[in-house]
């Protein structure tokens, strides 16, 4: 099954899209911390702080309602008396309104507390106003007394709402002070700890990349000095790099193909030197032959006739080991030819490979 295809193009895009996802979810996370510290310091702005206001306010329109009352006592004006139900129903209205608003347990309990008392200040200041307007001392001498104790239990009430108040914001405070700190922590081991990631993503990259390149290299070197015996690289991945690879890996085999036609071609050229030495030898012989036959024409004229005998049929095998001796000489012509045209084809090959090695060094 063929490997799927990743060109280094595409490898470097997918090491570029893993740190660009790292640094986005990083900063998606960031951005949620910053939008909860957000929300918080939101709270503490239009809840917490305008509540802590309101709670004063009620505070100060008591303490208005209160010295308002005292003057109706002391002057009997029915001006007091309209300023003084205005002002109690307006603590009344903001304390209403901050026990609706208020999510803390504590916060909730106080202002009831607190609610509840002041409904007692305004009921025992009505019944000494009434007692007042029909002239009964007695009965405003005791209900003075009821609405100082009330009152003194309503200065509580107010200092513990003001103490409830002051640490539900000094709580959230804290927490956005603690987050903002944890935040920026976070922030930077989540920096350093990303950017490391990247920088060892790019160093196992450009290492593995290296020891490939490497590979190829040696395989070169080797071929470069006529080492054909080497095992052939095995390609990891399907890319340019694995291509170079495979065409090395074709190169070699067939400079393996190409050295072992050049072996065969020596060995026939070298068998037929040896006919061709054998044949030589032979015609030395028969010319050996035909000179002692010479020798003995010229010692005996006697003889003539039998030595013409002996000389025709010397003269008939020098002809035919002639013949023979040219024939293999021709079909030496031919091997020698082909050697030398298998030679100087293997010496155009090898002038490509050095060639080749030449421009994969030189890139």
């Amino acid at each position: 099954m063929e490997k799927r295809r990743w060109s280094i193009k595409f490898q470097l895009l997918g090491i570029f899209l893993i740190s660009v996802v790292l640094l986005i979810a990083l900063s998606l996370f960031s951005s949620y911390k910053f939008s909860d510290m957000g929300n918080r310091v939101e709270k503490v702005q239009s809840y917490s702080i305008p509540e802590a206001f309101q709670i004063r306010e009620a505070f100060a329109q008591l303490q208005r309602a209160r010295i308002d009352r005292l003057k109706y006592t002391q002057y009997n004006d029915p001006q007091y008396e309209n300023t003084y139900r205005i002002e109690i129903a307006e603590v009344i209205k903001l304390l209403t309104a901050y026990r609706k608003a208020a999510t803390n347990d504590a916060a909730q309990i106080a202002a009831d507390q607190t609610l509840a008392n002041v409904i007692h200040f305004r009921d025992y200041s009505d019944k000494i106003i009434i007692a007042q307007k029909a002239g009964d001392r007695p009965e405003m001498a005791k209900q003075i007394k009821f609405m100082v104790k009330t009152s003194e239990d309503l200065d509580k009430d107010f200092d513990n709402l003001f103490a409830v108040q002051d640490g539900i914001i000094k709580e959230q405070t804290t927490y956005i002070d603690a987050s903002v700190k944890s935040q920026n922590s976070f922030a930077l081991i989540a920096n350093i700890g990303v950017l490391l990631l990247v920088i060892g993503l790019i160093f196992w990259y450009s290492n593995h990349m290296s020891r490939r390149l490497n590979h190829l290299k040696e395989a070169l070197s080797n071929i470069a000095h006529f080492d054909l015996s080497t095992a052939d690289i095995t390609s990891t991945l399907n890319d340019e790099i694995g291509d170079m690879n495979q065409e090395i890996v074709l190169m070699k085999n067939n400079l393996k193909k190409m050295v072992t036609t050049l072996q065969l071609s020596t060995d026939t050229l070298s068998s037929s030197s040896q006919e061709l030495n054998a044949t030589v030898e032979e015609y030395t012989a028969s010319v050996s032959i035909v000179a002692s036959t010479v020798d003995e024409i010229a010692a005996g004229a006697n003889e003539n006739s039998h030595s013409i005998d002996d000389i025709s049929g010397t003269l008939t095998q020098i002809n035919a080991g002639s013949e023979e001796m040219n024939t293999q000489a021709l079909e030496v012509s031919a091997n020698t030819n082909n050697a030398v045209n298998e030679a100087q084809k293997g010496m155009e090959l090898l002038g490509k490979v050095v060639s080749q090695n030449k421009n994969v060094s030189t890139a």
